[in-house]
């Protein structure tokens, strides 16, 4: 089931979801390349929470640096529950719900965050995801 909002076909209430990954990156003519790990990374990598559109293909609209892990999932845990909604004209809730509320909602709702696996084929080993942003 998709819900269409503003012209574009969303899968969920969600305007976008998150995922917690290990990147690298670095300048190459002048564009940044962003590399997100979905499986090994180099030991110079650093952590970040993806935020995809959750539309089509789910493109990367931002990504967030952290040096590790749990302090991604900290401010995951603090930004997921105010992500914005179609149910809501496409802002955040007034009064954002606890984390263990959204979870609880998003359990209820059978819904996830970003599952590479829905894009990428299981076949191939160290899979990656490159974005690039212009400087």
């Amino acid at each position: 089931m998709t819900i269409e909002f503003r012209g574009e076909e969303y899968y969920d209430d969600r305007l976008f979801v998150f995922y917690i990954c290990k990147v690298t990156a670095e300048i190459v003519d002048g564009v940044k390349e962003i590399i997100l790990h979905h499986d090994e990374a180099p030991d110079d990598h650093v952590w970040a929470l993806v935020l995809y559109k959750n539309t089509g293909r789910m493109m990367a609209a931002k990504v967030n640096y952290f040096r590790i892990r749990e302090d991604a999932e900290e401010y995951y845990r603090d930004i997921a529950p105010q992500v914005p909604r179609i149910s809501l004209n496409g802002e955040s809730p007034l009064h954002p719900p606890s984390f263990k509320e959204y979870s609880d909602w998003m359990a209820r709702e059978g819904l996830s965050e970003y599952d590479k696996k829905a894009f990428y084929s299981s076949s191939g080993s160290n899979q990656k995801e490159v974005i690039y942003e212009q400087l």
